[in-house]
C-alpha cells in the first residue's frame, strides 16, 4: 500500500516493506531505505545483524549491499563498508560511495604512506564513478562537484575553486547543485580575501 507520510515510522515497520519489495516492484526504491536508516530508534534488532542477514539471501531485496555497506560506514567501519560497496556492483553512485568512504577512512589516519595509498584509491573511485556517469550521459558538472568537495575537504583549495568553477559552467547540473557549489565556491574566496570574487559568484548564482 502506499506510504502514510503524516507520520515516521519505525524500523520495524519499514523492514516488510523492504522485504517485499522483490515480490512487489516497489523497491529500488531508494526513499524506503532513507527511511530506514532515519528511524530512531532502529529497532529491537541490531540493524547490523539484520542487514547481514539479507545478504545472505539467495534472492535479496534491492540495494541490500548498498545499504550493509552504508550502515558500516556510519560506524566508521571503513574496510567493512569498502568491502560491501566492492561488492555491490559497478553503479556511479557506488562508485562515489566507495571513494568518499576512501577520503574519510584516510583523513583518520595518522600514517602519510597508508594515507597517500588511499587517497589515491579514492580519486581513482571518482574517476571511475565519471566515467561511468559519462557511459550514462549524466551532467558531468556532478562529478566535478563531488570532486571539488573532495579537494575542498582536504584542504585544498585552489583545487577546489578550479573544480566549482568546472562545475558551475557545466550545463544541466541542477539548481541544488549550483546553488551548493557557488555557496563553496563563494567561502573560499571570501577565506582568500578575495571579496569581488565572491560577490562575483554570489550574485550570478544565488541571487534570485
Amino acid at each position: 500500500g502506499a506510504l502514510d507520510s503524516s507520520r515516521e515510522l519505525s524500523a520495524d515497520e519499514i523492514k516488510p516493506i523492504i522485504l517485499g519489495a522483490t515480490e512487489s516492484g516497489h523497491a529500488g526504491n531508494n526513499v524506503i531505505w532513507n527511511m530506514f536508516f532515519q528511524a530512531d530508534p532502529y529497532g529491537n534488532e541490531n540493524p547490523g545483524r539484520w542487514l547481514s542477514s539479507l545478504t545472505q539471501r539467495k534472492i535479496k531485496p534491492p540495494h541490500t549491499g548498498v545499504a550493509f555497506a552504508h550502515h558500516h560506514f556510519r560506524c566508521c567501519n571503513h574496510v567493512q563498508a569498502l568491502k560491501a560497496y566492492e561488492e555491490s556492483g559497478q553503479h556511479p553512485i557506488v562508485h562515489l560511495c566507495k571513494a568518499v568512504t576512501y577520503l574519510q577512512y584516510a583523513l583518520n589516519l595518522k600514517d602519510d604512506g597508508k594515507r597517500n595509498y588511499l587517497l589515491i584509491r579514492a580519486f581513482a573511485s571518482l574517476h571511475c564513478y565519471s566515467e561511468r556517469l559519462g557511459f550514462r550521459a549524466l551532467p558531468l558538472g556532478l562529478y566535478y562537484y563531488n570532486l571539488a568537495r573532495s579537494f575542498h575537504q582536504l584542504g585544498l583549495l585552489h583545487f577546489a575553486a578550479e573544480t566549482y568553477n568546472k562545475a558551475l559552467k557545466s550545463q544541466g547540473v541542477g539548481r541544488s547543485i549550483e546553488r551548493s557549489a557557488a555557496h563553496n565556491l563563494a567561502m573560499i574566496y571570501k577565506s582568500a580575501g578575495a571579496e569581488e570574487l565572491a560577490s562575483d559568484i554570489i550574485k550570478k548564482h544565488l541571487v534570485i
